[in-house]
């Protein structure tokens, strides 16, 4: 997963305007997507805008990758548009509602929870082919997308400080990684968790998109000058990593802090991943799990998040090995050997240990935290704020938070607004060496 550095953008160069987000992408590989106009009259054109073609409220098209141009048809099968682009658009804005709902969308791209989602969107569309399938790009005003960011990452029903304070994080992280993420491509942005999680007006409510837009213009700015870009995660499980530690990249004013008003310390990392209900209860992101539940996005698995456990094979592990690295040959892990850990207690550098088909006994270096999630699970670890207890054929672990833990803890970030602080107060626990500021 590319973490490249963040831009350096100056307060002076932040401005309004619109952001092109892609939300099928050719690795999806879908060669057909089904669209269903929303309450307002869609004009559909192609490259030359030759000929547009309206099509009516409620009318349910698919789209078809074919020799490198996109067929379009109607509900009855008959081909109503045909080209190597096709732009998809309203006469009048629709936000908050629906232009089009959009079905499948891929959730959790390469995560554990990836599943298919229908979802709606407001704004325009470009459609058009990659190799074989489909991509299609969402065009509307950055403001926008940002209030359905957070009604995308968490629920909707999440109070309105949080609300606010989730939309300065991302409007800081979405302008720091302009066209960085996706380099080359048509779009700025993706849709899902490898920028911003983002499903359009799918699961907003009035009350969180106005929330969103109360705050608009609003950055994290450093003592230079220069926007911050706002990471965040779903858990941090107690206390937060710092940018430089745990992804690799240079932004010296996010640092580890506690996600807490008392110290704490992952220092003894056997205890640390167990439930301790009077450390637990000083610590933002270890609140109510009832309420939490209701507090989750759309599409995240219900589960634990601040404490959990998980077990491997150890001959599984062997296979994520061959399946996710230039490894073909190993038969079975045998040792997992922590070399680096970070504050939150999360393994930045893991020495995988394993015998090959032949017996013999040789050894893989993880140095990021995305890899070694990736190589512990079949799809993405929680975290890797992990103990690792040895049990014969399998590893069991025993784990903190959800995430990398960098910048805004958001399960933390909402108990703080049940609990009565502001979103300024948020920021300011997870950036401390930041000033949230109005620039437009």
């Amino acid at each position: 997963m590319l973490e490249p550095n963040p831009l350096q953008v100056a307060s002076s160069e932040l401005k309004s305007g619109l952001i092109r987000v892609g939300i099928v992408l050719e690795e999806d590989s879908l060669t057909q997507i089904d669209l269903t106009v929303a309450d307002s009259p869609i004009i559909i054109a192609t490259e030359d805008s030759s000929s547009p073609v309206t099509v009516q409220p409620k009318e349910r098209l698919l789209l078809i990758a074919k020799e490198n141009k996109v067929l379009l048809q109607n509900s009855s099968g008959s081909q109503i548009s045909e080209g190597k682009l096709l732009r998809i658009a309203t006469e009048t804005p629709t936000f908050p509602h629906a232009t089009c709902a959009v079905h499948p969308i891929i959730a959790g791209r390469s995560f554990h929870w990836k599943k298919e989602i229908s979802a709606d969107f407001s704004g325009e569309f470009e459609v058009s082919t990659k190799g074989k399938s489909l991509q299609i790009v969402n065009i509307l005003p950055f403001e926008e997308y940002l209030a359905c960011v957070v009604v995308s990452e968490m629920s909707s029903g999440t109070p309105r400080e949080f609300v606010k304070a989730q939309t300065v994080a991302a409007r800081s992280w979405a302008r720091c990684f302009l066209n960085e993420k996706h380099p080359g491509e048509s779009y700025e942005l993706c849709n899902d968790d490898d920028c911003q999680r983002y499903h359009g007006v799918t699961f907003a409510s009035r009350d969180s998109l106005e929330a969103s837009l109360e705050c608009a213009g609003e950055f994290l700015i450093n003592e230079q000058g220069h926007v911050t870009p706002g990471y965040y995660s779903k858990c941090c499980g107690g206390i937060s990593e710092s940018a430089k530690d745990c992804l690799g990249v240079e932004v010296p004013e996010i640092i580890a802090v506690t996600d807490g008003l008392t110290s704490a310390s992952a220092d003894d990392i056997s205890s640390w991943v167990l439930p301790n209900e009077e450390r637990d209860k000083a610590l933002f992101c270890g609140g109510n799990k009832e309420t939490l539940l209701k507090s989750l996005g759309g599409v995240d698995d219900i589960g634990e998040y601040f404490r959990w456990e998980h077990r491997e094979l150890k001959k599984d592990l062997a296979n994520y090995l061959n399946d996710k690295t230039d490894i073909s040959d190993a038969k079975t892990v045998t040792r997992l050997e922590p070399k680096r850990r970070g504050a939150s207690g999360r393994i930045h550098e893991l020495t995988i240990h394993f015998q090959t088909m032949k017996g013999e006994h040789r050894r893989f270096e993880s140095t990021t935290q995305y890899e070694i999630r990736s190589l512990l699970h079949p799809s993405f670890l929680y975290s890797t704020a992990i103990t690792i207890k040895d049990e014969g054929d399998s590893f069991l672990f025993h784990g903190a938070g959800w995430g990398h833990a960098v910048g805004l803890c958001q399960i933390g970030g909402m108990f703080q607004a049940i609990s009565g602080r502001s979103y300024r107060e948020i920021l300011e626990l997870y950036f401390p060496a930041t000033t949230c500021k109005k620039i437009y």
